[in-house]
């Protein structure tokens, strides 16, 4: 058989309102929350949120892990993090 295929939602800020959980039902997708969270609202540093993250993996189970886009201009910080943190 072909594997289960999962459809994952995080809704922001972790809250998803009656309407939202009524489309997340209607098409099949589970509300996923994370257990590493970049934190990159406040922290500007990629050193250490990189090295943070990697420090709250569980590296046995897997983690959902959040870290906000990186856009010009903006959280530009991340771009440098994620790359950290991937490598």
């Amino acid at each position: 058989p072909p594997p289960e295929r999962h459809r994952w939602f995080r809704a922001p800020h972790a809250d998803a309102s009656p309407e939202m959980w009524r489309v997340l039902q209607r098409y099949s997708f589970t509300n996923v929350l994370c257990d590493v969270f970049a934190n990159d609202t406040v922290i500007s540093d990629p050193e250490f949120i990189a090295q943070t993250l990697l420090s709250l993996l569980h590296r046995e189970g897997g983690s959902i892990v959040v870290i906000h886009v990186p856009e010009r201009g903006f959280r530009e910080h991340n771009l440098r993090a994620l790359h950290m943190f991937l490598q």
